[in-house]
């Protein structure tokens, strides 16, 4: 299509490309930017002071008097009455603990990397069918 074109702008020797043979990405620091960024690196060494000092905190998850019975990764899902599917709720360690001053058996299931409980029920008499 350039072929047909009336004047040939391609072959007039005074045609030039502007900005040719500049560099258009790569270009190198100047002096000054040397200067303020330290040959060395001088400013690898950053520290801050806390504004507040916090004291630790002994988190307890309630888990601590009970013995374990029986630990296993799984995964949990739940009934969507809506979707009619099942949803899932999350994936990590269950557990089935006793706590041997109360006399009582639990179900206690937590995520895996938030450690949020998904699941925590008791487990009593009535709930075993035979």
């Amino acid at each position: 299509m350039l072929a047909y074109c009336c004047c040939d702008v391609f072959t007039d020797p005074n045609f030039t490309w502007s900005n040719a043979g500049a560099k258009v990405f790569g270009c190198a620091a100047t002096q000054k930017e040397e200067k303020e960024e330290g040959i060395d690196g001088e400013n690898d060494e950053i520290h801050f002071e806390p504004i507040v000092s916090l004291p630790e905190v002994e988190v307890k998850s309630g888990e601590e008097d009970e013995e374990i019975l029986f630990k296993e990764r799984a995964k949990l899902y739940r009934w969507d009455r809506e979707l009619n599917q099942w949803k899932e709720r999350g994936v990590g360690d269950i557990k089935i603990l006793y706590h041997p001053v109360i006399k009582r058996y639990r179900v206690v299931m937590r995520r895996e990397q938030v450690l949020n409980v998904c699941a925590n029920h008791t487990i009593s008499k009535t709930c075993i069918r035979n």
